[in-house]
């Protein structure tokens, strides 16, 4: 037991302001910060739980091959990787020309890329020098990549890859269609911007691009050609839509030849593997927008703004809120009588519920703790120890319990929303033993 906490005049002080910030709140002010924590607070929590459930998130218990190699997901070209092993009909093991298929299906550009054709899929393919200005004047250039390339003898489908936020180079799209119809003479059947969510902050910058560009602009507008893509959404995304069609040809595949069910297997996990790794991704990037969300309707509205401050004025001061309350609860419901900290056995404010016939104490500390302790300079034999310990191992709810030759208690788990009801109970327990 720690003895080290003390509830002293500045804990008090802290404590009487919380209860003059009540007190300031008449009725009907009250009510603003009884809305903000019955609407957008339980909205908030409602929306949490939902996307923690719906994308897997904390789930310590599931194993991902992707996020256990942790220095290599982040990276900007990882997905590429990924999608070019998947997309790759030569990828030993796991690339199908059935892929290609469900990915243009996925596109909804059936009729203008044709699968039938002998394809190719490039990574990074490079396109030039890129040159710039820069805010101090400079020059600067860099060698431009395409992240994927896929193209047959008269048409091409650009990716560009966004789903670990990489920053828009200047003219990027439109540099990149300029190089496949006039350097590679190419028709362009989709430029696909793939994001890892629907993101507002994260879109193809098309007002930015230069007018030199403006005929590969205009097409940019028309949404045959430029396909946003998710890698997570509810109506439509890799995850959800593409990657499982892959699994699903995968198991007609296997279905109908057992020679090839090593590769199929072998495949299939990647894939799956691939798409658990995008939901954790997704969720965490939901969770994210959410806590944005948030801030800025607490921002841009008064009466929220002062709502949340002043809840969190008094939830930072909560324990000792907690321990009041819990106090009151004590002398109205189990001792009678006013409640007074002691000093025991080296430790302050020590709360004695109860003396007992054999002389041991019930007591109740730091809002949490509760058990049996002996008289001032009295120690627990072993015996004793077991006997009490055996009615604090019915108590549920805890978070540890221990025995000593000066205490025996238990701590009841804190951060829940019935630990008033669970300190109560755990009390009537021992003050009736």
């Amino acid at each position: 037991m720690d003895s080290s906490k003390a509830f002293d005049n500045k804990e008090y002080t802290q404590l009487n302001s919380v209860i003059e910030l009540v007190q300031r709140y008449g009725k009907e002010e009250f009510s603003n910060l009884d809305s903000f924590l019955a609407i957008d607070c339980i909205k908030y929590s409602k929306d949490k739980t939902r996307i923690y459930k719906e994308h897997d998130i904390d789930n310590i218990d599931r194993f991902n091959f992707f996020e256990s190699i942790s220095d290599k997901w982040y990276r900007e070209n990882f997905h590429s990787d990924v999608l070019y092993t998947i997309l790759n009909p030569n990828t030993k093991e796991i690339g199908r020309k059935d892929f290609l298929q469900e990915f243009v299906k996925f596109l909804e550009i059936e009729d203008r890329f044709d699968c039938n054709k002998d394809f190719e899929v490039i990574k990074e393919h490079p396109t030039g020098l890129v040159f710039w200005i820069e805010e101090d004047g400079q020059k600067r250039e860099k060698k431009g990549y395409i992240d994927l390339l896929i193209k047959n003898d008269t048409q091409a489908i650009i990716i560009e890859n966004k789903i670990n936020y990489a920053p828009d180079m200047e003219n990027q799209l439109v540099r990149y269609m300029k190089y496949v119809h006039e350097e590679l003479n190419k028709e362009i059947s989709a430029v696909v911007y793939l994001t890892l969510i629907n993101d507002s902050n994260k879109k193809p910058p098309l007002e930015s691009y230069d007018e030199s560009f403006k005929n590969y602009k205009e097409l940019l507008k028309n949404t045959r050609i430029l396909k946003e893509i998710y890698a997570v959404d509810e109506q439509k995304s890799l995850a959800k839509d593409f990657l499982p069609a892959c699994i699903k040809r995968l198991e007609s595949e296997n279905t109908t030849n057992q020679k090839l069910s090593d590769t199929c297997t072998i495949a299939s996990i990647y894939i799956n593997q691939y798409k658990i790794l995008l939901e954790h991704l997704g969720g965490r990037a939901y969770m994210s927008s959410t806590d944005k969300k948030l801030i800025e309707e607490i921002y841009s509205n008064k009466e929220k703004y002062e709502a949340a401050t002043d809840f969190a004025e008094i939830w930072n001061k909560r324990d000792l809120v907690l321990q009041e309350i819990l106090k009151n609860k004590i002398q109205q419901e189990i001792t009678y009588h006013e409640l007074k900290p002691n000093k025991i056995h080296g430790s302050n404010n020590v709360f004695v519920l109860k003396t007992r016939n054999d002389d041991t104490l019930v007591y109740w500390y730091e809002s949490n703790q509760l058990g049996f302790t002996p008289l001032e300079g009295q120690t627990f034999s072993e015996q004793k120890q077991n006997e009490l310990f055996g009615i604090i191992d019915k108590i549920p709810n805890t978070s540890l319990k221990q025995k000593g030759d000066e205490w025996v208690y238990c701590n009841i788990i804190k951060d829940s929303p019935t630990i008033i009801d669970d300190v109560m109970n755990a009390l009537k327990l021992l003050f009736n033993a």
